[in-house]
């Protein structure tokens, strides 16, 4: 285990908190394989990132990566650079790059419009 911080909880094995940078603080990571690099931030579970401060993961294999700020990612998800306060949830659900505010429900979901475009229509029908 690799700890750079104050004030965080850890329980577990195998949970690295350390961003290379400043120090991360008042975060919990509670589970195995889990690498935390941001402050203010919740992972429970496994093998699982977050690399941005103030976001959530929940599950096996989530990942929120830097600039994603203020994110949740459950059951496998993953939420891309510069995709602030988004939600992912479901088995390879994603928010794409640059998309912040997206909402990525179900497996295999992907968000990848920006706010005011329209979205998928499965009827084809916009």
């Amino acid at each position: 285990m690799t700890f750079r911080g104050r004030r965080n909880t850890i329980l577990g094995s195998n949970i690295t908190l350390d961003n290379g940078r400043n120090e991360i603080l008042h975060s919990t990571a509670i589970g195995y394989n889990q690498t935390l690099k941001s402050s203010g931030s919740v992972m429970i579970g496994s093998a699982s990132s977050i690399a941005a401060d103030y976001s959530v993961t929940i599950g096996s294999g989530n990942h929120i990566n830097s600039g994603a700020i203020n994110s949740v990612a459950i059951g496998g998800a993953t939420i891309f650079d510069n995709s602030s306060a988004s939600v992912a949830v479901g088995s390879n659900a994603r928010v794409n790059a640059s998309v912040p505010n997206g909402v990525a429900l179900g497996a295999y979901s992907i968000a990848n419009r920006a706010a005011g475009e329209q979205g998928y229509s499965p009827s084809g029908k916009n």
